[in-house]
């Protein structure tokens, strides 16, 4: 019997001679020696009567189906994909025969795709991948059996295993431009135990648009998502490791960039009406203090409360956000209005004061009125030149406090947009680059 021949008795009793890497029922024929613990590293020399051990060949396809999750509080992110893992098993294909045989086109190599059994899987060598800061994984299954999916292709020797999953992973986030931030997950893929020389590991390029990562539907009611910088890099660990032996790691970067429609309607614009509010008691006379002073407050205590409604809905952080910036200074606007309300009642009131004492002491001089002055001593408690900065300070700020107001407010909104789209690179979503291998 030839080598990699073995005898297979079918129910008629005869025996059939089939070689290593045939499908009878679903499974493939392996050989007797066969160690599924073992690496089945190719062997690149055998037709030309050589031992060439080279690594393992595994390639890697992620197609995420879709975002399920983005949790801000614990900093993960979930999502179901199918993961599709390839690599030629050296022992049950040759490929050194692959070598020396032209590329088989598209169709040919469709046509060698077999199905195999799932529960075949369990007598194969298998790739130990695993993905770093993984939290959980949950595995869909249908009429109680798991959705994998196991295929062998006879031209190019390479074993499919596709298995659909929902995978939470750990993704450290950034707020410092909420509610325009975009969040960058780094998502890693490598080896456990097998070093480069050992498996070669790299992503599956489907066509020229498709290479080891792709996203079906990116579509979120929070977020703009998109995939990019599919990569490829060598580790080395600095302990435990003599040999200074690196593995091969497979990375790739999804970036969510939140979609600030929401805020804008919710919290900008309503906090910006309520500004508007405040200047219109520019309006109201000063005579009728109580009036404005009772409308600005009403204004202050509204704009109060929907910060703290606006902070119990952001992300809970040691550090100050964009928004927590915008309420900040539409509070300290108003609360300038209200000081600036305060300052100019308590001089109108000091003015009219005095003017009064002086009414009457020009009436006591003239013999029209009482000759007791201690009471009109004890309201007067600035100098006549005092009243008369008092009244040039009181017509500046009457004629040109609302102008200030709203140039400073304008000015603050120029910066501040400037500041947050500019750092935040909000607008630079269609233009960063994806790099593909």
């Amino acid at each position: 019997m030839a080598e990699g021949e073995v005898k297979v008795n079918p129910k008629n009793g005869a025996d059939l001679k089939v070689s290593t890497g045939e499908i009878i029922k679903g499974e493939l024929l392996l050989p007797k020696d066969y160690e599924s613990l073992q690496i089945p590293k190719p062997n690149y020399g055998k037709n030309i009567g050589l031992n060439i051990p080279g690594p393992l060949v595994c390639l890697l396809f992620l197609r995420i189906l879709g975002i399920s999750n983005i949790d801000e509080v614990t900093g993960s992110v979930s999502f179901d994909a199918d993961i599709t893992v390839e690599w030629i098993d050296g022992v049950i294909f040759d490929i050194s025969e692959f070598l020396d045989k032209p590329l088989p086109t598209a169709k040919q190599v469709l046509k060698a795709q077999h199905v195999l059994s799932p529960a075949f899987l369990k007598k194969l060598w298998r790739p130990d991948l695993y993905m770093e800061d993984l939290i959980k994984v949950d595995q869909p299954t249908f009429t109680n059996k798991a959705v994998i999916s196991l295929k062998f292709n006879k031209l190019t020797g390479f074993i499919s295993y596709t298995v659909r999953m929902t995978v939470t992973v750990n993704c450290p986030m950034s707020f410092e431009y909420y509610p325009a931030d975009t969040q960058r997950c780094m998502f890693r893929f490598a080896s456990y135990s097998y070093v480069k020389e050992d498996m070669s590991l790299d992503w599956l390029q489907l066509d020229r648009n498709h290479t080891g990562v792709v996203i079906e539907d990116d579509s979120e009611d929070n977020f703009d998502i998109r995939i990019e910088k599919i990569d490829k890099f060598e580790f080395t660990p600095k302990w435990n490791n003599p040999a200074n032996n690196s593995y091969e790691v497979l990375t790739f970067s999804l970036a969510a960039r939140r979609k600030i429609s929401y805020h804008l309607i919710q919290t900008y614009l309503p906090s910006v009406f309520n500004i508007f509010v405040t200047w219109l008691v520019f309006l109201i006379p000063y005579s009728l203090y109580d009036c404005r002073i009772g409308t600005t407050m009403t204004t202050l205590l509204t704009l109060t409360a929907m910060f703290s409604a606006v902070r119990e809905q952001s992300p809970q952080v040691n550090y100050i956000k964009a928004i927590d910036l915008w309420m900040l200074a539409c509070v300290l606007f108003i609360f300038s209005n209200l000081v600036e309300l305060t300052v100019m009642t308590w001089m109108r009131i000091t003015i009219e004061t005095f003017e009064e004492a002086e009414e009457k002491i020009e009436d006591v001089e003239m013999g029209k009125g009482s000759k007791n002055l201690g009471e009109l001593d004890s309201k007067i408690h600035v100098t006549p030149w005092k009243i008369q900065e008092f009244r040039k300070i009181y017509s500046y700020i009457s004629q040109y406090s609302f102008r200030m107001f709203a140039a400073v407010f304008v000015g603050f909104n120029i910066v501040y947009w400037t500041w947050l789209f500019v750092c935040s690179e909000y607008f630079n979503w269609e233009t960063l680059p994806v790099k593909e291998l």
